[in-house]
């Protein structure tokens, strides 16, 4: 953690993956309580990540943000590749979802938020 105050935006951005994360456990239970394991587990798994990134993102360890680039190239990629399989038919969730992610990959990569966590 290279300064004392955190970013503003990087408090939003560890709030949105906080919760987006307890969105996905919660679909996770309710898959593993429907019996559907393998889906269950992936998801259980991709929400503690999500969660973890996003209280990493308040604690400010180096090793999250390097975390929360990755998941969000991802997430990003993935909507891409949702975009072009549906032939732009549903184009609106995810062109706002692609923009989005391009935002927090590039204001991960701002001095000042990189100074947050330790780079």
């Amino acid at each position: 953690m290279g300064e004392a105050r955190r970013p503003i935006l990087v408090t939003l951005v560890g709030v949105i993956y906080f919760i987006v994360g307890l969105i996905i456990l919660a679909g996770a239970i309710l898959y593993l309580y429907d019996g559907t394991w393998d889906s269950g587990l992936i998801e259980l798994v991709i929400g503690i990540i999500y969660v973890l990134v996003g209280f990493g993102c308040f604690k400010g360890w180096s090793w999250i943000w390097v975390l929360a680039i990755i998941i969000t190239v991802l997430y990003l990629i993935l909507n891409v590749v949702n975009l072009v399989l549906n032939n732009f038919a549903d184009w609106v969730s995810p062109l706002i979802i692609i923009l989005i992610s391009m935002f927090v990959i590039w204001y991960l990569f701002t001095p000042k938020v990189k100074r947050w966590f330790g780079y």
